[in-house]
């Protein structure tokens, strides 16, 4: 059966995520060092205190609490590991634990890290926080390329304006 976890995420990773699945995120070790990793969450609310991690709201492109997908993976699942015992595993200080914690609102125990691909095909349901029509979407995804360019560098994007 598995259990259902949630991944949010913007308009701009969508159409790849839809297309090649959740394979991509980063996990902060230290200040200076990062892993590799998909996030997930046991809690699907919406509210922006739980959502604290993702900075404040901007362009809804870029508003990286705009979609909430909904996976399923399987409990035995060898890369599913909560993030207190990966944590644990990679020696994560613990006032940066304590830190990251706090910045996403003290949520860490309901947090889970895939560490491979999760298909396309385990994403059950993909929602908009706010119900807008498709070709809204589709607008605001035009005046964004439009306006910016994308440049990514190894496991980092850069956005400028044109």
């Amino acid at each position: 059966m598995g259990m259902n976890l949630y991944h949010f995420t913007n308009l701009r990773h969508l159409q790849h995520i839809e297309k090649e699945g959740l394979s991509r995120g980063d996990i902060p070790i230290t200040e200076t060092k990062a892993a590799n990793g998909v996030w997930l969450t046991t809690n699907d609310e919406w509210n922006r205190d739980v959502l604290a991690w993702a900075g404040k709201p901007g362009l809804l492109v870029l508003d990286k609490t705009f979609i909430r997908l909904t996976v399923n993976i399987s409990d035995d699942d060898p890369a599913l590991i909560s993030w207190k015992e990966y944590a644990k595993i990679n020696k994560v200080p613990k006032r940066w634990y304590r830190r990251l914690d706090e910045v996403g609102g003290y949520q860490s125990d309901n947090w889970f890290l895939y560490l491979g691909k999760i298909s396309s095909e385990k994403i059950i349901k993909k929602e908009y926080r706010e119900n807008l029509p498709a070709e809204a979407i589709e607008k605001e995804l035009k005046l964004f390329y439009e306006k910016y360019e994308v440049i990514t560098k190894g496991t980092m994007t850069y956005i400028r304006e044109k």
